[in-house]
Parts: C-alpha cells; structure tokens; sequence
C-alpha cells in the first residue's frame, strides 16, 4: 500500500493484519491484530483489539480490550474493560470499567459500567453506573440508574431506572425496577415492577410482582400474582395465590387459590385452601377455613374456623365462631362464642332460580341454569353451570362446564370443564383445564389454560399460561405468554416477553419485547430493544434498536435495526438493514446488507450486493452482486462476477474474478 502522506498515521507500536487496514488520526500505544481487520482511532488507544474480521472505529481513549471473531466496535469514549464476542459488536460513548462477554453480544453504554454483561446473544444498553453483573443467554438489559445486584436468565430482560441491590433471576424473567431493590426476584417468566424498595423475595414460577411500597416478607407462588402499596412483612404462600395490600402485613397468607386484599395492617395468618380474606382494619387472631372468607372491618382478637366459614364483623370479636358451613354476621362485639351449623344452603337437586346474597354460600351436587350473585360469594357446584357468576371477591369452584361468564374484581374461578364464556376481573385468576372460547380480561389477571384458546387475553400485567393453541391475542404492558401450542394471533406488550413451543403465524410487538419461538414464524418482530430467537422459519420482518434476531431457520424476510445483530443458519432471501448492523449467515444471501459500519460474513454465495461506510463482507462462496463502502474490504474465496468499490477499499479475492475493483488507495493480493 502507498501512503504518502504519513502524518496521518502516528502510530507508537505496531499493526498487524492479513490484509489490514489503518486510518489512526490519534496516537496508538496498542496493537491492533486482524486476518481482514480494518481500524479507524481518531483518539488514543492503549488497549488491543483482537478479531479476524474485525473492525474498530474509537474516537477516544481505549485502555482495555475488544476481542472478537468478526468484532465490531465504535468507542467515543474511554474503556478499560474488554468486550469479547463472536460476532461482538460494542458502542460506548462512556467509560465502561467491567467486560461484555457474549457469542453475538452487543453492548451500547452512554454511562459507566463496573460489571460485566455476559450472554450468548446478549444486548446491554446501561446509560448510568452498572456495578452487577447481567448473565443471560439472550439477555437484554437496559439500566438508566445504578445496579449493584445481578441479573440472571436464559431469556433475561431487564430494566432498571434506579438502584438494585438484590437479584433478579429467571428463564424468561422481566423486570422494571424504577426504586431499589434489595432482595430477590425468582421466577421461571416472573415479571417483577417495583417502583418502591424490596427487601424480601418474590418467587413463583410465573410469578408476577408489583409492588409501589416496600416489601420485608415474601411473596412465593406457582402463578403467584401480588400487587402492594404499602410494606409487608410477612409471607404470602399460594399456588395461585393473589394479594393485594395497601396496608403493611406482617403475619401471612396460605392458600392454593389464596386472595388477600388489606388495607390495614394484619397480624395473625389466613389459611385455606381457597381463602379469601378482606380486611380494613387490624386482625390479631387466625382464620382457618377450607373455603373460608372473612371480611372484617374492625378488630378481631379471636379465631375463626369453619370448612366453608363466612364471617362478617363491624365490630370487635373477643371469642371464637366454629362450625361447618358457619356463617356470622355481627354489627356489635360479641364475647362469647356461635357454634353450629348456621344458615347454609345445601342442594342435592338442581337450581332453576336463582341465588342472591350478599355473603352468600351455596354448595350445589346438580346442575344450576340461574344465577349467582354475590359481594364475597362462593360458589361450589358439582354440575354444570349455564348462568353467570358475578361478585367483587366471588370465588368459584365448578366441576363441570360453564356456559356463563364469571365477573369480579378480585375473582377466583376454578373450572374443571370448558368455558365457553368470558372471565372478567381486576385481580381475576382463572384456572380452566378445558379449551376456553370465550376472552380473559383483567388488570392483574392471571390464567392457566390447559386447553386451546380461541378468544383473547388482555390485561395490565397479565399473565397467562396456555398448553394448548391460541388463535385469539394476547395483550398487556407486562405481559407475560407461555403458549405450549401454536399461536395464530399477535403478542403485544411494552415489556412483553413471550415464548412459544408451536409456530406463531401472527406478530409480535413490544418495547423491550423478548419472544423465543421454538416453531416458524410467518409474522412479524417488531421492538425497540427486541430480541427474538427463532428456531424455525421466518418469513416476515424483524424491526428494532438495538435488535437481535437468531434464526436457525431461513428468513424470507427482512431484519432492520440500528445496532441490529443477525445470525442465520439458513438462506435469507430478504434484505438486513442497520447502522452498525452485524449479519452472519450459514446459507446463501439473495438479498442485500446495508449499514454504516456493517459486518456481513457470508458462508453461502451471495447474489445480492453489500451496502456500507466502513463494510466488512468475507463470502466464502461466489458473489454475483457488488460490494460498496468508503472503508470496505472484502475477501471473497470464489469467483466475483460483480464489482468492488470503496474509498479506502482493499479486496482479497482467491478465485478469478470478473468484474472491477475501484477505489482511492487500492491494495490487491
């Protein structure tokens, strides 16, 4: 290479590269290696950057190390840790202390960051001090404030505006944290947004956690669910277990379908199997139950057992009410004890009318075409229910099939048969083992289908769990989807994370969107910092920021995105857009890669052309197209029909070629 003007290139130590390529305006105290490796340092660079395709563009000072196979990176400001990936492609307009690890790992920091980042297709964008780790296989991780703890997940996504002391472990585990946190976040999809501080954890194996106030106790569940305002110190336990506190707790809540709600504090426990228990003022004593709900508005100092125990007091209670099916109501203290069996009503036949009250408790063995209407009802029928169930805390245990719909605000629905009906609620869970027809709608709504779903789920933080195929949507800010079956609907969410077993022929929308989608995909991906791992086809398009999409499958459409990183072990068809965009691709390319600092390396041949300021495009097969950059070099080991033009272009070509190669400063080997 003749370069005559060698003030443009101070540099202290050496350069080394196959067919290297070196603009450095600033002094380099470093070595830069590379088999086709192509830097531009307008500032000083004390590290290394290691890579076989690698590119390196740094306007400020580098301490540390960039490694990486086709390694990309763009550093304004200092680095004194290292970024090592496959594909590894770095940003960093702030100094980053700790180390970015990953296979197609992409790291864009405008802050500090004293940890490390690690993952297999991991994207970290951190615009303030990360002092933790993020551990995850395809993790994401977006933190404007502080974190201390870590961040582990296969799938793990995570954002956070403030400072986080604690853990944040899950599969496919989301979390927002605008407050600290100091405990933990286990989960398999657990979801957590804490806006207040968390001392204590929240485990569940969909577990999803709101909480605006602090939290000293636990929160633990299958699909746990919990939401609170105010501080708990105590535990709450459940299979499905929901709870909602506005007031601090410091006893605890067992149950299989346990539904708490208290706005004052709690100091004795609730247990029950499907307990529900609502209570505005303080309760010192226990309530056992294996239905039981207890509504109490002022102090409680005794106990209340019962099977199918109601009990309602407005004042003080010193003693205790037992019985079966005991149902109490008191407007004044009472001192002594109510033992019995107490207005219950028990149906062997079947109910034609209706059923009205206000705490109302019916066990039915037949078949009910009325209706149940309640403020705390519950309701136990054996048969078949073609009326509707409507309550504010309605819990609802039915065997058979249920024609109707179930309405409440913290409603408990339990269904054995199919639904063909709507589940509505505020804090509504529902369990149905057969198919469902009809919607789920909720703000805190969670439900477990073990058959297929045709209508729809909706909700704030929703989460919803389906064995079985969805044709229907599923919607929601947090929203949580583990769909086992095919889903021909659309997945859409602010901080969405969705995986499916079945193919998805719909889309997928978010935010901070993660779908793992083990079937083909026909939709589209779309997110800002979207991830999306495809271990079938894709036909439609993959959008976003700072976007990475891993398809084992061939891809018939297009992946755009600014930092956007593909890897396709299949053919692509369509076309890869992006500014510092990273493609890999194991089959042959028909369509074309454009982007500001692209990195394209092509197992296949390649029939479409290589767009890019500072492109980098290694072909191991033929390429019929042409390749255009101002900092191109490409290496091509077949024949070249087409043409290469750059401005500082250098191209190895180990086959004939046929067309032209033109640029300014021209190196041919």
């Amino acid at each position: 290479m003749d370069l005559r003007d060698r003030r443009l290139y101070p540099v202290s130590i050496n350069l080394y590269g196959w067919v290297g390529v070196g603009y450095l305006s600033g002094g380099m105290k470093g070595n830069l290696y590379g088999w086709v490796g192509v830097g531009y340092l307008s500032g000083g660079m004390k590290g290394n950057l290691y890579g076989w395709v690698g590119v390196g563009y740094l306007s400020g000072g580098m301490k540390g190390n960039l490694y990486g196979w086709v390694g990309v990176g763009y550093l304004s400001g200092g680095m004194k840790g290292n970024l090592y990936g496959w594909v590894g492609v770095g940003y960093l307009s702030g100094g980053m202390k700790g180390n970015l690890y990953g296979w197609v790992g992409v790291g864009y920091l405008s802050g500090g960051m004293k940890g490390n980042l690690y993952g297999w297709v991991g994207v970290g964008y951190l615009s303030g001090g990360m002092k933790g780790n993020l551990y995850g296989w395809v993790g994401v991780g977006y933190l404007s404030g502080g974190m201390k703890g870590n961040l582990y997940g296969w799938v793990g996504v995570g954002y956070l505006s403030g400072g986080m002391k604690g853990n944040l472990y899950g599969w496919v585990g989301v979390g927002y944290l605008s407050g600290g946190m100091k405990g933990n976040l286990y989960g398999w999809v657990g979801v957590g947004y804490l806006s207040g501080g968390m001392k204590g954890n929240l485990y569940g194996w969909v577990g999803v956690g709101y909480l605006s106030g602090g939290m000293k106790g636990n929160l633990y569940g299958w699909f746990g669910v919990g939401y609170l305002s105010g501080g708990m110190k105590g535990n709450l336990y459940g299979w499905f277990g929901v709870g909602y506190l506005s007031g601090g707790m410091k006893g605890n809540l067992y149950g299989w379908f346990g539904v708490g709600y208290l706005s004052g504090g709690m100091k004795g426990n609730l247990y029950g199997w499907f307990g529900v228990g609502y209570l505005s003022g303080g309760m010192k004593g226990n309530l056992y139950g294996w239905f039981g709900v207890g509504y109490l508005s002022g102090g409680m100092k005794g106990n209340l057992y019962g099977w199918f125990g109601v009990g309602y007091l407005s004042g003080g209670m010193k003693g205790n009410l037992y019985g079966w099916f005991g149902v109490g109501y008191l407007s004044g203290g009472m001192k002594g004890n109510l033992y019995g069996w107490v207005g219950v009503g028990y149906l062997s036949g079947g109910m034609k009318g209706n059923l009205y009250g206000w705490f109302g408790v019916g066990y039915l063995s037949g078949g009910m075409k009325g209706n149940l209407y309640g403020w705390v009802g519950v309701g136990y029928l054996s048969g078949g229910m073609k009326g509707n169930l409507y309550g504010w805390v309605g819990v609802g245990y039915l065997s058979g099939g249920m024609k109707g719909n179930l309405y409440g605000w913290v409603g408990v629905g339990y269904l054995s048969g199919g639904m063909k009906g709507n589940l509505y609620g505020w804090f509504g869970v529902g369990y149905l083992s057969g198919g469902m027809k009809g919607n789920l709608y909720g703000w805190f709504g969670v439900g477990y289908l073990s058959g297929g779903m045709k209508g729809n789920l909706y909700g704030w933080v929703g989460v919803g769990y389906l064995s079985g195929g969805m044709k229907g949507n599923l919607y929601g800010w947090f929203g949580v989807g583990y769909l086992s079956g095919g889903m021909k609907g659309n997945l859409y969410g602010w901080f969405g994370v969705g995986y499916l077993s079945g193919g998805m022929k719909g889309n997928l929308y978010g935010w901070f969107g993660v779908g793992y989608l083990s079937g083909g995909m026909k939709g589209n991906l779309y997110g800002w910092v979207g991830v999306g791992y495809l271990s079938g086809g894709m036909k439609g398009n993959l959008y976003g920021w700072v976007g990475v999409g891993y398809l084992s499958g061939g891809m018939k459409g297009n992946l755009y995105g600014w930092f956007g990183v593909g890897y396709l072990s299949g053919g692509m068809k369509g076309n890869l857009y992006g500014w510092v965009g990273v493609g890999y691709l194991s089959g042959g390319m028909k369509g074309n890669l454009y982007g500001w600092v692209g990195v394209g390396y092509l197992s296949g041949g390649m029939k479409g052309n290589l767009y890019g300021w500072f492109g980098v495009g290694y072909l191991s097969g033929g390429m019929k197209g042409n390749l255009y950059g101002w900092f191109g070099v490409g290496y091509l080991s077949g024949g070249m029909k087409g043409n290469l033009y750059g401005w500082v272009g250098v191209g190895y070509l180990s086959g004939g070629m046929k067309g032209n190669l033109h640029h300014w400063w021209m190196c041919q080997i």
